[in-house]
């Protein structure tokens, strides 16, 4: 593209307009299609100008019908000509962006989810930054999934000017260099946080920030990380608690996590202190939440199957809110199993064949996993063909 004279350095939009206003000045005039006012063009004039430029007639018709489109919203008069647009449109654009950024947002070349997103090399913006545009997503000649942008750079200043200041949330740390309650303090622009401030939570907890503070202590017990004198008793507990909540398929509520907090929530009620917090006793007993006839039922349940003289092992999950079964298998007895070899079971069962340093084979049913075999054995001799046999050694 030959776009002398109308690039705006640091945005493609001011650029792309400034192209359409050339066209619309020197080749346009005003006129109706329907009878509403539009934009229309000399035509054996424009395709010339279009062919030095580089650009495609039908993109420069898509922008004026666009156009009109908006005039005509705003009831305001399509003008016959254009201005030109600058680098105080462009201060006055990226401006107006910040504060309402209504188009994708990529700073530094990353997304607010972390992904790289490059800067097009046709874009006249900048590649470090804040730039808000069109993401594009393509593979590169790898197959790699790659995203690009285009669009305008935002000045610092101004995303500053716009971010918005987190409220303060209250996490438990446990690194090197601090453990305990933290105060997390976040600065934040459409997904993006831009400063993280962090401060040990003093002691007694500030009153607003008791709750989030006793909060965060029951995430750390369910986490395993408190220095809690009964977090090892807790762990265990949970431990059990998940045993059971698997092996039931989900039916037991009184065993399901969000149980277990609430039981912790309620014994840490009124916790003000760090040194209230270790002093505080805390019992979680799978024995009393779980009956008797309950527990021995679940523990009935099969850890293990006999098959083909070996014993595989049999673990209980949770998919989608069902309960499954996960058979374990050697590739040799997945090739030799049929219906007919395998128990019945009170729930779906699903297949995995591990293969040492491989790729496990995953499948939810037979003929499934008799594919994922085939698929593997097809890739083997792939393999085999493309490397060949090694010389004999003399």
């Amino acid at each position: 593209r030959q776009l002398g004279g109308v690039i705006v350095p640091g945005s493609d939009h001011i650029t792309a307009y400034n192209v359409y206003a050339e066209a619309v000045n020197k080749y346009g005039y005003l006129g109706e299609v329907y009878g509403l006012p539009r934009h229309l063009f000399r035509e054996d004039e424009i395709e010339r100008w279009a062919e030095d430029r580089g650009v495609l007639v039908k993109a420069i018709e898509d922008i004026a019908l666009g156009t009109a489109s908006v005039y005509r919203q705003l009831e305001v008069p399509l003008p016959a000509k254009l201005p030109y647009g600058d680098r105080k449109t462009l201060e006055l654009f990226a401006d107006l962006l910040a504060k309402i950024m209504p188009f994708d947002l990529v700073i530094d070349e990353q997304t607010a989810d972390g992904q790289e997103a490059r800067v097009s090399r046709s874009s006249v913006s900048g590649s470090w930054g804040a730039i808000a545009g069109s993401l594009r997503y393509f593979a590169d000649r790898f197959g790699v999934p790659r995203a690009s942008i285009e669009g305008t750079q935002i000045p610092e200043r101004a995303i500053r000017r716009n971010a918005r200041r987190g409220k303060p949330v209250v996490v438990f740390e446990r690194q090197r260099r601090r453990e305990g309650l933290m105060v997390v303090r976040t600065v934040d622009y459409f997904g993006f946080t831009l400063d993280r401030d962090v401060e040990p939570l003093p002691s007694p907890f500030p009153p607003e920030l008791a709750d989030s503070a006793r909060e965060a202590l029951v995430e750390g017990l369910l986490a395993g990380a408190t220095p809690h004198p009964d977090q090892s008793r807790v762990r265990r507990a949970l431990d059990r608690f998940g045993h059971y909540w698997r092996r039931s398929g989900g039916r037991l509520t009184q065993a399901q996590a969000e149980q277990v907090a609430g039981q912790i929530a309620v014994q840490l009620a009124g916790v003000n202190s760090w040194d209230a917090f270790i002093n505080r006793r805390i019992d979680v007993d799978p024995n009393a939440a779980i009956s008797e006839s309950e527990r021995h039922s679940l523990d009935a349940l099969p850890s293990s199957v006999f098959l083909y003289g070996d014993r595989v092992p049999v673990d209980y999950d949770i998919e989608h809110g069902i309960g499954v079964v996960r058979l374990r298998l050697k590739e040799g007895q997945a090739r030799r199993l049929h219906p007919k070899d395998l128990p019945v079971f009170d729930r779906p069962v699903r297949y995995t064949v591990t293969r040492g340093k491989h790729e496990a084979v995953r499948a939810s049913s037979l003929e499934e996993l008799r594919q994922g075999l085939r698929a593997l054995g097809t890739m083997h001799r792939g393999r085999v063909i493309r490397g060949g046999r090694r010389p004999r050694r003399r």
